[in-house]
């Protein structure tokens, strides 16, 4: 039997590094992430040569169930690597030991934390659709292929599962069947996510965990499984919020207890929850499944930790999106603890393109540790005229949410035709006409294609704003450290009058889209002249 020793007599020093999906070397930390499909490459150095050559990683990783996997000594006596094929995604832990005899000499500390992103993930253009709007399951399928032309990879669905009588659908009244006004069931659901292999399109479900309408068949036959609150005529407690500094309640959602008392109700609520989430992704296997987690910041943590993990054991390679409000603090830390792929960025909160280039900067100063799905818009916020005061300005918020994140974007149902204000999904309303003053499926197509074909705009890090003086417009170079390769974005956010601003010194390029944009040369200077919301995206030849 190994003894959990302490490492400080034996290893001094040690340096652990660990290789990122561009094959750079950087300091092991308490949580890192990486890219799944691909190989890990860990690295120790000693300050002087270990005094045994058995040193391991002990890890949770695939095909080791909690096994050891030992380092390979370099020529360098001082050095020792591992490397490991990754799973597609999942979330890991590991910690360096060595033995000596009968003795385990381990790493001071807890266990590294390891999250593994799916490769896709970097490459992801969500569409959200919302079913109250939208007709039957029919009218949803073949709305996939209008989706997939306008190069969306992923649709994002508001919950369609049965709703109480508010007819919201984050007020289920049943978690395993479709609403009845969608007019289906179970076999056309599988025939929707058919159709969305067929065009390569993943699935991400909105998963409600918090509550259930006040309306729903657990109330009346596990109405223990909910927080109780004496003062309301049916014993149970509402959800809400606080806005502005009043408590909004939520008359029509009751809240689940997960703190409950006894173990074996507390339990069988879990499971139920968990088997909802699993009947509904086992339905989509063919294209691949997504989760958004709905307002994960008022859930209970501990049985969040646990439905996480369990769910990666059945699907290792799901996405986690996280509608997640809090300090970076928070965010980080839930990010570290649960392994949460995504967090739903809230660019619409930064009006001014000023503060909105201050946002991107932040997302790729965070990248380490957060992700982030970047749209200009969400079905829970005002459409762009609404916010910004003209359709006009969708453009450059898309243009600048899709190229200058880290890969992440998409647009909720609606945005494509410069709809002039917010899609209303409560209430099941058939198929809605949500054509607007402005159609945007040309422009939409034409920047997914950019950062599908361009592999340097859904990275991380490599960014630069260039500041012009002008708080119309934000311009940016994106820059492949590996190949050199740069391409420089522009973008007027000035919904009244046309700008301009000096590339500088640049005698070469490739205009590789523009969207009431033309450039030309004054005293060998690349001049950018962009209309009212009038974008570019420049390829500059060294």
């Amino acid at each position: 039997m190994l003894k959990n020793n302490c490492v400080l007599t034996s290893i001094r020093n040690w340096k652990f590094e660990i290789s990122d999906m561009d094959g750079i070397l950087n300091p092991v930390k308490d949580f890192n992430r990486v890219t799944g499909s691909s190989e890990l490459i860990l690295q120790l150095e000693f300050q002087q040569p270990p005094d045994s050559d058995e040193i391991y990683i002990h890890t949770d990783l695939p095909e080791t169930q909690w096994g050891r996997i030992k380092f390979k000594k370099n020529e360098d006596p001082c050095i020792y690597t591992l490397s490991i094929d990754l799973p597609k995604g999942g979330f890991f832990s590991f910690r360096f030991f060595m033995v000596q005899g009968h003795d385990a000499f381990w790493e001071p500390g807890d266990y590294h934390r390891l999250l593994v992103d799916p490769d896709f993930m970097h490459n992801l253009r969500m569409y959200t659709l919302i079913p109250t709007v939208s007709g039957t399951i029919a009218d949803w399928t073949a709305k996939l292929d209008e989706i997939s032309d306008l190069g969306f990879n992923a649709v994002h669905i508001l919950p369609f599962t049965a709703m109480g009588p508010s007819q919201s659908p984050y007020a289920a009244a049943d978690l395993f069947k479709l609403d009845p006004g969608y007019r289906g069931d179970e076999a056309d659901f599988e025939l929707f996510a058919q159709k969305a292999a067929d065009n390569g399109i993943r699935i991400c479900f909105d998963i409600v965990l918090n509550h259930l309408s006040d309306q729903n068949e657990l109330t009346r036959t596990n109405g223990h499984w909910f927080i109780s609150d004496k003062e309301r005529a049916d014993g149970l407690k509402r959800a809400g919020c606080w806005h502005m500094n009043s408590w909004i309640s939520w008359e029509d959602l009751v809240l689940i207890n997960y703190d409950h008392p006894a173990e074996k109700i507390k339990h069988d609520i879990y499971e139920y929850m968990l088997s909802y989430v699993l009947f509904w992704v086992k339905k989509v296997e063919k294209c691949g499944a997504v989760i958004r987690l709905d307002n994960l910041h008022s859930s209970n943590m501990e049985f969040i930790k646990w439905f996480i993990h369990r769910l990666r054991k059945f699907s290792p390679g799901i996405i986690i999106l996280s509608e997640f409000f809090g300090s970076d603090e928070d965010l980080i830390k839930g990010v570290s603890s649960l392994g949460l792929n995504l967090l739903t960025a809230n660019t619409w909160e930064q009006p001014f393109a000023p503060r909105l280039q201050q946002y991107f900067q932040f997302i790729h100063d965070s990248r380490d540790t957060l992700r982030y799905m970047i749209q200009p818009t969400s079905h829970d916020t005002g459409a762009a005229a609404q916010l910004f005061g003209t359709a006009l300005s969708s453009i450059p918020r898309y243009f600048c949410c899709a190229l200058m994140g880290t890969g992440q974007s998409g647009a909720v149902q609606g945005f494509e035709n410069g709809y002039p204000r917010k899609v209303e999904f409560i209430g099941y309303q058939g198929k809605v006409d949500l054509s607007g003053e402005l159609d945007l499926t040309d422009f939409i197509k034409s920047v997914n294609s950019i950062l599908s074909a361009e592999p340097l705009l859904r990275k991380g890090g490599n960014i630069k704003f260039i500041e012009t003086g002008n708080d119309s417009l934000i311009i940016c170079e994106r820059t492949d450290s590996k190949t050199g390769r740069k391409i420089l974005l522009a973008a007027n956010f000035n919904t009244n009058s046309p700008q301009s601003f000096s590339a500088g010194h640049i005698p070469e390029f490739k205009l590789i889209y523009a969207l009431d944009a033309q450039t030309e040369y004054v005293n060998e200077h690349l001049i950018v002249n962009l209309g009212k919301c009038g974008v570019a995206a420049l390829l500059i030849k060294e």
